[in-house]
């Protein structure tokens, strides 16, 4: 099931970018595995294999000022 919401997730991506209300140029970043384990030792909990698997194949996430978060 993880593998078909990740493929929704990177098909919708490809055709319509701008779909999660992210300006064009504002790229996804794919986490590395050590950026994941390092913040989970920050939480000092695990995260969900679903949520580490969005943020290692998709992208980090990449918000902040200028990308929607804040105005």
């Amino acid at each position: 099931m993880d593998d078909l919401i990740i493929a929704a997730i990177q098909r919708r991506l490809k055709t319509n970018p701008t779909d999660l209300g992210r300006p064009p140029r504002a790229a996804l970043i794919p986490a590395r595995a050590g950026d994941i384990a390092s913040d989970e030792e920050h939480l000092r909990f695990r995260l969900p294999p679903l949520l580490k698997r969005m943020y290692a194949d998709i992208g980090n996430g990449g918000f902040g000022p200028g990308y929607g978060l804040m105005d």
